[in-house]
């Protein structure tokens, strides 16, 4: 007869803690298992260094919304077209003297605050010094002109001294540098080109793929410039159709969260009530009934197990092994990838095109993720076909009851945001003098460059990370721990495995392990991985399309 205490399959191997231990701790210190490899790989190329700090990142989508919006308030006040017109006679008769949207003047002097605070000796400080030249433009401010230091924002003589800054952080990217420096020289040093020059300006700038939504304001800029100003007539209809086309969409998309998040306010108000009121009995699996009629009871209550624990067939020390090669493959792969670049010969290197290199990291990303979640899932399907167990049993992974779980799964996802909220609040203030992780996510999300490659980063971040993260952590690791420990244990520790694994810093891993913790417990009330599936997929939706809304969305040329 099965006894808990005595079966060795129960006993977690010291390989596998080892493992897990060390790739956890190597994620927060060092981002990801192939972060130095990825710095020599971009030492090698003039045009491969694309990281940019969570902070920053968060920044600069603030900017960018602030100018959005102000795009979309001039077109409120008063026709665009008119509004370009009066514009461009004034910059040919008294040489950018005004812009005559006041208020239009007002909003784009905030954005230009913002991105002067953030011009530091950091590599970021392209970003940010784009967008002083750019929005200074568009305010009648000399774009080159010098920045006195003032205690905000730091003193230099011109936003291009970012640059120079920037190459000697990185001597690897400084051909890229030192291109975009003489650039925006070229342009901005006068008031006007030539009209002969206006096509090479304009191919010239399409060299800088990561511009985005700024590439468009640079254009009218270079249009108006060089007197073609029909052509920037439409490039200023096709920012404010932009504008409203992405301050819309995140209207819509923040209004859609707000009452999942009040939702979710209501179902920890109802649970709080019942843990308070109602005594809990624990069984000897540690299950948690909790004796009540209250409507909030199936955010509470466990189900039935789908199989008893005597019967499991995949035992606590096999899944644990199973998330322990799930790990091991999710890093490893990676690095042995990393590796192979370092054999592309240097000269072949230097003529990839920065454009290309944007396809082989998403293809990079693709591969290594897909590949080892891939094998992983093999090797726990290949562990539970040789012991004869159902995964969709022992793991929850089915889909039987789709709808409910879907409902339940979008509630429960509204119920996280309040946790990792507050988790993020908190830690945000206690480790905020930590150095901002560079999260080599972002640059891939934000700068891909056609619909095929978007496509292919929402698929891999809205489809295969909630499959293969929810089977391996709230399958294989949470019912591993459930094997050993008591639920709220169990789902506390897969919670922090959980933002432990992300490459985005201490602060920003811990709502993550908030979030984890919700996802878990989710699982295991519903006996089921859909519904953790279903909140993950609503989760990085939301990432997904804020960030593409707010800073990605491709500007037709």
């Amino acid at each position: 007869m099965y006894s808990h205490q005595d079966d060795v399959f129960d006993r977690f191997s010291t390989w596998s803690i080892v493992l897990i231990a060390v790739t956890v701790v190597s994620q927060l210190i060092v981002n990801n298992g192939q972060g130095v490899l990825e710095k020599a790989f971009n030492a090698r190329h003039p045009s491969a260094s694309q990281s940019v700090s969570t902070d920053s990142f968060e920044k600069l989508i603030e900017i960018d919304n602030e100018v959005k919006i102000a795009y979309v308030d001039s077109w409120l006040q008063q026709s665009p077209m008119s509004a370009l017109l009066s514009s461009s006679e004034l910059k040919k008769s008294e040489g950018h003297s005004q812009f005559p949207l006041s208020d239009f003047h007002s909003a784009i002097e905030g954005s230009l605050d913002t991105s002067l605070n953030a011009l530091s000796d950091h590599p970021d400080s392209i970003y940010f010094a784009r967008r002083v030249i750019l929005l200074r433009d568009l305010v009648s401010i000399p774009p080159l002109e010098g920045i006195p230091g003032n205690g905000k924002h730091l003193g230099l003589s011109s936003p291009l001294a970012a640059y120079a800054a920037a190459e000697k952080e990185e001597p690897g990217f400084a051909k890229q540098i030192i291109r975009e420096q003489s650039f925006w020289t070229s342009v901005f040093s006068s008031d006007r080109i030539p009209p002969d020059q206006l096509h090479d300006r304009l191919d010239e700038l399409n060299s800088f793929p990561t511009l985005l939504f700024y590439a468009s304001i640079a254009r009218q800029e270079i249009c108006l410039r060089a007197g073609a100003y029909a052509q920037a007539k439409r490039l200023q209809d096709n920012l404010v159709r932009h504008s409203l086309v992405s301050t819309g969409a995140l209207t819509a998309l923040g209004l859609l969260v707000m009452m999942l998040f009040t939702l979710g306010a209501i179902i920890w108000i109802g649970f709080l009530s019942v843990v308070l009121k109602v005594p809990a009995q624990i069984e000897e699996d540690h299950a948690v009934i909790l004796q009540s009629t209250n409507v909030f009871d199936r955010f509470v209550v466990p189900i039935k197990e789908r199989i008893p624990n005597k019967d499991r067939k995949l035992r606590a020390g096999d899944l644990l092994d199973c998330f322990a090669v799930y790990l091991l493959l999710l890093t490893g792969i990676g690095t042995v990838l990393g590796l192979l670049t370092q054999l592309i010969p240097h000269g072949q290197l230097m003529r990839i095109s920065q454009l290309d290199l944007i396809y082989l990291n998403i293809g990079f990303a693709l591969l290594s993720y897909l590949g080892a979640s891939g094998l992983a899932l093999l090797y726990l399907s290949y562990k539970a076909k040789k012991v004869g167990a159902s995964l969709a049993d022992e793991l929850g992974l089915s889909s039987k009851g789709a709808l409910k779980s879907i409902i339940y799964g979008a509630l429960g996802w509204g119920a996280s945001l309040v946790l990792l909220l507050g988790v993020g609040f908190v830690s945000q203030h206690l480790f905020h003098k930590l150095p901002a992780p560079e999260n080599p996510a972002l640059p891939m999300l934000s700068f891909a460059p056609n619909t095929v490659s978007r496509i292919a980063l929402y698929s891999l971040a809205a489809v295969a990370a909630p499959f293969f993260e929810e089977t391996f952590f709230r399958g294989v690791l949470l019912n591993a721990l459930l094997l050993r420990f008591r639920p709220v244990y169990a789902c506390l520790i897969t919670g922090l495995m959980f933002g432990g694994i992300h490459p985005v810093g201490v602060a920003e891993a811990l709502s993550l392990a908030a979030l984890g913790m919700v996802f878990s417990w989710m699982a295991y009330l519903r006996k089921s991985l859909a519904p953790s599936m279903f909140a993950h997929f609503l989760q990085n939706s939301y990432a997904y399309f804020t960030v593409y809304l707010s800073f990605a969305l491709i500007v037709q040329r």
